[in-house]
């Protein structure tokens, strides 16, 4: 799957991905994205302002899909 992943601080560090798909565990949904947005709480991410963070990360927290696999 592609996605954009933050490697550290700064919009610099934003890079494009390739991920492999995961495999859904026992009380986790597998999600088709279909639409996204970024919202405040990714803006603080990107600018290094949450110091709990542990990178790589993939900044989203807004979206919506189709749940396609159910563990």
């Amino acid at each position: 799957m592609k996605a954009y992943q933050l490697e550290g601080v700064g919009f610099a560090n934003l890079k494009p991905t390739t991920r492999k798909i995961p495999q859904v565990k026992a009380n986790h949904v597998l999600l088709k994205l279909t639409a996204s947005s970024l919202n405040y709480h990714d803006l603080v991410t990107l600018t290094g302002l949450n110091p709990f963070l542990k990178y790589p990360l993939v900044p989203l927290s807004d979206g919506c899909g189709e749940a396609i696999e159910a563990g």
